[in-house]
């Protein structure tokens, strides 16, 4: 599972630590560096993080200012703090943060902050309802969606989001990366068909061996998404 990072500090030397330490995840992707503290919301706008690395001290804001901000626009994305100011963590965590760390951070702290954001992940995922919810919140650059899972089609990786291509053959650009938005869906109808597709069963009308595609109809429109030898054999099972 990739996960979306944007480190926020006003200090370059300590963007450009963090940056090199991330290197060593490879579960991890850094999608926006920002030092100035009033692009910070525009980021998560527009890059939809999973998690935040953020500053306490930004001068016309702190941290904890920015992070309220934040939750209202975008409840799901999970915020460390990393700061080299300690007197603030009864206040980071009451900002919910998932952890809070003193500078100089060194990898192994870094692992274990990057530990508890997952469990704090994965939390929220185990906590959803068994049975396949009859709808699902999909947030986007202009705010979110809400989908009816039987009606989409199809999902496809694309760079640092998800495209879900619905029966009214709209395309939408959402935040959550695919492994993520797999665990939502009903997997006896959602086939993970590769790495960066899943298919809806009920809209598969062809499965070209040679080409390594799977041809989904619905509605009179069309769509071929490729395919992995193991995907193959997945629908192979159920048709």
């Amino acid at each position: 599972m990739n996960y979306k990072v944007v480190i926020a500090d006003d200090e370059l030397k300590a963007i450009t630590i963090l940056n090199e330490l991330l290197k060593s995840f490879k579960d991890y992707e850094v999608v926006d560096l920002v030092r100035d503290c009033n692009q910070i919301i525009q980021s998560v706008i527009e890059k939809m993080p999973d998690l935040l690395l953020m500053d306490i001290n930004f001068g016309e804001k702190t941290g904890i200012e920015l992070a309220k901000e934040i939750r209202s626009i975008n409840p799901s994305v999970e915020i460390i703090f990393v700061t080299a100011y300690p007197d603030y963590a009864m206040d980071a965590f009451n900002c919910k943060a998932c952890d809070y760390l003193v500078k100089p951070v060194s990898l192994s702290r870094l692992s274990k902050a990057l530990k508890h954001f997952e469990e704090h992940v994965n939390a929220h995922y185990s906590s959803l309802p068994n049975s396949s919810p009859t709808t699902i919140r999909f947030n986007t650059q202009q705010g979110f969606i809400i989908v009816k899972p039987e009606e989409i089609v199809c999902l496809e990786a694309d760079q640092v989001y998800t495209s879900i291509r619905t029966i009214d053959n709209k395309i939408h650009h959402v935040s959550q990366n695919i492994g993520k938005i797999e665990q939502l869906l009903d997997s006896s109808h959602f086939i993970r068909v590769s790495r960066s597709g899943i298919v809806n069963s009920s809209f598969v009308s062809e499965i070209s061996r040679t080409n390594k595609k799977c041809i989904l109809r619905w509605n009179g429109d069309k769509h071929d998404l490729s395919m992995s030898k193991s995907g193959i054999e997945k629908l192979e099972q159920i048709f």
